[in-house]
């Protein structure tokens, strides 16, 4: 079985590309084959309509809170809003949110899915640091419109199966709540790569297994591009928890 893990950005480019971490599941060992690099939204599409059959994991918020889409009236079909927002526009959609944030009380006013306080992770209202709500906006439609089988927002039974993810359980799971992407300072910099080599190293070892139900087979040479860039590699490994994966949609 292929396998992808995929670290999704709002704007993809040269600067921050989506990457697809991607290799095959034989028997209780994951093989990574490829890690790669989608600089625009084209590549990605190309990608979704790829021959299956595969699993990919995707950690950007499939969904919106069921709490907004009641508040707003929107219609809670997950198909149909995600055609109405696309067909409103980003701008649009932007607007929206912020002005329905903004007639918020304090401390209410980003909603969150079950899954993301299960996770700890942001609300899909958020549009900027971290911009979620891009990212929802963005990925959301296409993966509705590649007729991928998307759990569990819109399962088709076929070869192409889409899941959220979210890798950041992963790496909590054996480096706590140290942070682990860049740093601003030099200093930073180098205790953050630390910690995403013993990332990667967790990979590979015992207690990943026991934890995910095999174990990751990485070259020296993948152990070393994931370190410089391990987001793509933790959704990869996310897919296996299928934390976020089976309550995609908001409840």
């Amino acid at each position: 079985m292929k396998v992808m893990g995929v670290d999704f950005t709002s704007a993809p480019g040269h600067g921050k590309p989506i990457a697809v971490a991607a290799g095959q599941l034989v028997g209780g060992e994951l093989r990574i084959t490829s890690l790669r690099e989608l600089t625009n939204f084209p590549a990605f599409d190309d990608e979704l309509r790829s021959t299956g059959p595969w699993l990919a994991g995707m950690d950007f918020p499939f969904g919106l809170p069921a709490r907004l889409l009641r508040a707003l009236e929107w219609p809670t079909s997950w198909p149909v809003y995600v055609n109405k927002i696309w067909d409103m526009g980003k701008t649009a959609f932007e607007s929206e949110i912020r002005r329905y944030r903004d007639n918020q009380p304090k401390g209410d006013k980003h909603h969150k899915r079950d899954t993301d306080r299960q996770a700890g992770g942001t609300s899909p209202m958020n549009v900027v640091n971290p911009p979620v709500g891009k990212m929802f906006f963005e990925g959301a439609y296409r993966i509705l419109r590649s007729d991928a089988s998307i759990v569990p927002c819109a399962t088709n039974g076929g070869s192409r199966v889409i899941l959220e993810v979210y890798p950041a359980l992963v790496a909590k799971a054996f480096v706590g709540n140290k942070p682990y992407k860049e740093g601003k300072n030099e200093e930073d910099k180098q205790k953050r790569r630390q910690t995403r080599a013993n990332i990667v190293s967790a990979l590979s070892e015992e207690p990943f297994r026991q934890a995910y139900g095999c174990s990751v087979k990485l070259s020296e040479a993948d152990k070393e591009q994931m370190i410089e860039d391990l987001s793509a590699a933790l959704a990869f490994a996310a897919r296996l928890s299928r934390v976020k994966g089976m309550q995609a949609l908001a409840t």
